[in-house]
């Protein structure tokens, strides 16, 4: 489990690249991904068809997922120019809203880039 949870991050974080830059999916199905509603999140955070956009504070958005199963916990995120982060903890449930925002600026800083 542990050599899995060493490698996840890379994993994900190539998935989403490889998504949100076209390389997966034809054209139109990644628009209708990408074609999001507002979740209600002061955050500005908005979700799609299994996608969801996050605006960073450098300007443009991320697109990626959260989720948490198991004891862990996963926020990442993949900019359309090619940069992409993960964020996993392994306290959930139990972890704090805290815990949840610190995630938040982890990824986003991550993905700020040379903006």
């Amino acid at each position: 489990m542990q050599r899995l949870v060493r490698r996840l991050p890379g994993k994900v974080n190539r998935f989403l690249a490889a998504l949100v830059r076209g390389r997966l999916l034809r054209p139109a199905q990644l628009r209708q991904m990408m074609n999001t509603r507002p979740t209600g999140n002061p955050d500005g955070r908005a979700y799609g068809l299994g996608l969801e956009s996050r605006p960073l504070p450098c300007g443009g958005p991320s697109w990626g997922h959260t989720g948490d199963a198991l004891g862990y916990e996963t926020m990442a995120g993949a900019t359309v120019e090619g940069r992409q982060a993960t964020a996993m903890v392994n306290l959930d449930p139990g972890g704090s809203d805290a815990q949840d925002d610190d995630m938040k600026v982890a990824v986003q800083t991550a993905l700020r880039g040379s903006r």
